[in-house]
C-alpha cells in the first residue's frame, strides 16, 4: 500500500524502496490500458512536430526515452526529463546511456511546483499521474505553463480515484477501501478536475479523452497489495478481521474463477498557451 501513497511519491527517496517503486512503474506502464493513455499524450504532444519537450516527474525515463526516438532530428531537438526523486534521475539517466536515441535528452532533479527554467524554453510539456501527488496541483499546472512557448502544448494524464469500480458481492465495504485508499492520495479525483484547471488557466483548444483502464486480478494483488489495504484497513479499525477475510475470499475467488472486473477513469487533457 506505501507506494500507492502521495507521501511516498512525494519523497521516493526516503522510502528506501527505490526499487520496489521503480518494479510499479515498469509494470504499470506495460498494461496496455496506459499504453493507449501515454500514446494519446504522445500524440497530442507532438502534433506539431515541437523540438523541445518537457517530462515533469519523468520516473525512470522511459517516457522520455520513447518521445526522443519519435521526435524529427533536428539540432536543437531535445527532450528534458525531471524528477523530485534522485533516485529515480539516475535510473533514467542509466536507462537512456544504454539507448540509441537520435536527440539527446537530459535529465534533472526538480520540484515539479518550482521549475528550474527560464519563461517559455519548451515547445510542448507533458507530465503523467504526478498532479494527484502534489499538494499544490494548481500552481504545478502554472509552472507547465510558465515554461512553455507562446501557442505551445501542454498535456497531463493522471487518474480519478473517485471513479474506482471494483465488482464484488458486498459493494458496502467497497466504499469503505475506496474511501480508506483516497485518503492516503493528496488530491484522489484531479482527472475530472483537470478540464477546468486548464480552462481557468487561460489555456486554448481544450481536447479531453477520458478511458477507463482495466486493472487486472494479478495487478490488483500483487502490485496494488490487496492483502496489504485489508491488513491496514484492520488495523486503522475500518474492517473487523472477518470482514477482511470474507471480502479477500470474494476477490481470491472471483480472480482465480475469471469473474474479476475492476477498472479506474483515465483523464487526458490537452491545451495551448497564449500566442
Amino acid at each position: 500500500m506505501e507506494h500507492l501513497a502521495s507521501s511516498t511519491w512525494s519523497d521516493v527517496d526516503r522510502t528506501q524502496h527505490s526499487s520496489q517503486i521503480i518494479d510499479y512503474l515498469d509494470l504499470l506502464r506495460s498494461q496496455p490500458p496506459f499504453q493507449r493513455m501515454k500514446e494519446r499524450t504522445f500524440e497530442w504532444l507532438l502534433e506539431t512536430d515541437p523540438e523541445q519537450v518537457l517530462d515533469v516527474g519523468c520516473g525512470t525515463g522511459a517516457d522520455v526515452i520513447d518521445l526522443a526516438k519519435r521526435l524529427k532530428g533536428s539540432d536543437t531537438a531535445q527532450v528534458v526529463g525531471v524528477d523530485r526523486s534522485q533516485d529515480l534521475v539516475s535510473e533514467a539517466r542509466s536507462r537512456a546511456d544504454a539507448a540509441d536515441l537520435p536527440v539527446p535528452v537530459e535529465f534533472q532533479t526538480a520540484d515539479a511546483t518550482s521549475l528550474d527554467f527560464p519563461d517559455a524554453t519548451f515547445d510542448a510539456v507533458r507530465t503523467d499521474r504526478v498532479l494527484q501527488h502534489l499538494d499544490h496541483p494548481d500552481q504545478g499546472l502554472h509552472e507547465m505553463i510558465r515554461v512553455t512557448r507562446p501557442g505551445g502544448r501542454v498535456v497531463i494524464s493522471d487518474v480519478d480515484h473517485g471513479g474506482l469500480m471494483v465488482d464484488c458481492t458486498r459493494p458496502m465495504l467497497m466504499q469503505r477501501i475506496h474511501h480508506f485508499v483516497e485518503t492516503a492520495l493528496t488530491h484522489p479525483w484531479i482527472g475530472r478536475r483537470l478540464p477546468v484547471m486548464f480552462q481557468d488557466a487561460g489555456l486554448s483548444d481544450l481536447r479531453v479523452d477520458v478511458q477507463v483502464a482495466y486493472l487486472s486480478f494479478e495487478f490488483i494483488t500483487h502490485m496494488v497489495g490487496l492483502s496489504e489495504v485489508m491488513t491496514a484497513m484492520t488495523e486503522a479499525g475500518v474492517f473487523t478481521k472477518h470482514e477482511a477475510d470474507a471480502f479477500a475470499e470474494d476477490m481470491e475467488s472471483r480472480g482465480t474463477s475469471g469473474r474479476w472486473y475492476a477498472g479506474i477513469p483515465v483523464f487526458v487533457v490537452h491545451g495551448r498557451t497564449a500566442a
